[in-house]
């Protein structure tokens, strides 16, 4: 079974944060830890990205989706990090009939994949 290497759970006292800059997001991978950018479209802006291992409960552990200004434009993303190498599953958070998205963690890798719009 695989679990979160660092668990965000849910607070009523979470900050909203702004956008974020080339540069400025860091990300501590390797050994057995991995992370993924999930890239969504601007309508998640400020949404959430709950996670889990496959196979294990929906437990609130979650990511914003914000705004990545770079140098060529914006995007909008969420950062899954870190997480142990396996399966993982995804859906938006408070939405338990969303679609799930299933992807793999590489351990020492920061892997990308785009949400599925609908």
């Amino acid at each position: 079974m695989y679990a979160m290497a660092t668990p965000v759970r849910a607070s009523a006292h979470e900050a909203a944060y702004g956008p974020s800059g080339v540069g400025e997001v860091v990300v501590d991978i390797g050994g057995d830890v991995g992370a993924v950018i999930v890239y969504t479209g601007r309508e998640l802006d400020g949404g959430e990205i709950e996670v889990r291992a496959v196979g294990t409960p929906w437990e609130g552990t979650h990511v914003g989706v914000r705004e990545r200004r770079l140098a060529n434009g914006s995007c909008w993303a969420a950062l899954l990090a870190p997480l142990w190498g396996g399966a993982y599953e995804a859906r938006l958070k408070g939405q338990a009939h969303s679609s799930v998205l299933r992807f793999e963690v590489v351990p020492g890798v920061v892997s990308s994949l785009i949400w599925p719009i609908s």
